[in-house]
């Protein structure tokens, strides 16, 4: 089978990059975080007692939002189309990492990770897309 018989109208290689760097933005978010997740807790003014607590729930909180917002995703793909979820989901992701690291307490850092979870719900939908 040539490469030319491989790509059909639909699975071409720009599309598949999309779901790469789509894939690599869920794997990098929920990672991003584990080298300087106590220093922030630091930070933030924990106790140092509470660091380890506080910097595990911060740190679940983007796998149970993606979790609980995965459904939606798909519902929503379903309506709008799968490309406006995915061009969301990678929009305000990016958004909410800055703020994320632009937070100066915990709560801001709990919103903008739950944000993170949140819109990175649309792994499913990736998966949809290559399939469709």
């Amino acid at each position: 089978m040539s490469k030319r018989e491989y790509w059909t109208e639909t699975l071409t290689p720009t599309r598949l990059w999309a779901i790469f760097w789509v894939q690599l933005d869920e794997g990098y978010q929920i990672n991003c975080i584990y080298p300087f997740v106590v220093f922030m807790m630091r930070d933030f003014g924990i106790a140092e007692n509470q660091v380890g607590l506080f910097a595990g729930l911060l740190t679940a909180t983007f796998a149970l939002t993606q979790f609980l917002s995965s459904y939606a995703w798909g519902y929503f793909s379903d309506v709008y189309g799968r490309r406006k979820a995915l061009l969301l989901g990678a929009l305000v992701s990016a958004i909410s990492i800055v703020a994320f690291g632009f937070s100066t307490n915990y709560t801001q850092a709990m919103i903008a990770r739950s944000f993170s979870g949140i819109f990175n719900g649309n792994i499913g939908v990736a998966r949809a897309y290559v399939a469709d």
